[in-house]
């Protein structure tokens, strides 16, 4: 009987330890492969007249370092005029910029000039671990900087994203040292968490056990990667913000639960708006109902951001 229970307990720690292993390297883990893959997915998710469009365009490459060593890469797209404000887009969860196309493609209608960041992990970028949001903040707190030093310091800047990207996005407007010239932030479809976020993906999509699997591959994720998913509080960060903030989510995402919009929107003290969409999924809030997407973002915008109409 003793032998018996032993062998059980071996087994069930060899699942767990493997469960937690398939965890971290589905959820944060990535391989050049994979890399090409998420470009090749976000690619895949572009209209032909927005691939149009953005192949037309002339897109400089910028290039900055992580406050980890990392080798950055984003394209930038000067504005129409000088004055008006460049809108950094931040793509979701296995994408990369081209993601963000449809709605560079909006903000540039408006004369916005555009950064497009592959985030770490991603794309052309450096680094084989996903930053969830998390490390990533600090990513775009740089990028804004580099805004600065190419583009002057008066330049107003808007932080926009989905999902994960509207995570990194919130995540970034509670650092205390995000430089002030970013007047707005733009949420699409954003978690309030790292954590439970994962752990709805783990147990959604892969079928495993949420616990003790999501904490046993924190451990792996801060052997590997320099951070535990409990950390990543992004409705802390939120609290923390004083910059104004448009959340926007889809009534029917099954992805990123509305109660973290809900949630998120609640705590914030900064001035804020909140844009729900009826009958918009994850990350379809644009697609869904494009014109009405485009009046709520424009005038949220033409409220806190300096020469933008």
């Amino acid at each position: 009987m003793k032998i018996a229970i032993l062998i059980v307990l071996i087994l069930v720690v060899v699942f767990l330890a493997i469960a937690a292993w398939k965890t971290y390297t589905i959820a944060i883990r990535t391989t050049p492969k994979q890399k090409q893959a998420y470009i090749d997915r976000s690619w895949a998710q572009v209209s032909a007249a927005d691939r149009q469009w953005y192949q037309q365009q002339a897109w400089q490459t910028w290039q900055i370092k992580s406050e980890d060593g990392l080798q950055l890469v984003a394209r930038f797209l000067p504005p129409a005029t000088p004055d008006r404000p460049i809108v950094v887009l931040a793509h979701g969860y296995h994408h990369t910029h081209q993601q963000m196309i449809p709605y560079a493609r909006l903000y540039a209608q408006w004369g916005c000039g555009l950064l497009l960041p592959d985030s770490r992990g991603q794309g052309l970028s450096g680094g084989f671990n996903l930053g969830f949001g998390w490390l990533d903040r600090r990513d775009y707190v740089a990028w804004s900087r580099e805004i600065l030093r190419q583009r002057g310091s008066a330049t107003a800047i808007v932080l926009a994203g989905v999902s994960m990207g509207g995570a990194t996005v919130l995540a970034a407007s509670g650092e205390a040292d995000l430089p002030a010239n970013v007047q707005a932030i733009v949420d699409d479809c954003g978690f309030d968490h790292v954590y439970p976020q994962i752990k709805l993906r783990v147990s959604g999509k892969y079928h495993l056990p949420q616990e003790p699997t999501v904490w046993l591959a924190s451990l792996l994720t801060h052997h590997f990667a320099h951070y535990r998913l409990q950390e990543g509080d992004i409705a802390s960060q939120v609290a923390r913000s004083h910059t104004p903030t448009l959340f926007i989510h889809g009534d029917q995402d099954d992805y990123v639960p509305i109660a973290s919009e809900r949630h998120m929107y609640k705590i914030c003290q900064a001035p804020k708006a909140a844009y729900i969409v009826p009958r918009a999924g994850h990350t379809a809030a644009f697609a869904t109902d494009s014109a009405q997407y485009a009046a709520r973002v424009k005038d949220f915008l033409s409220r806190y951001v300096s020469d933008f109409s």
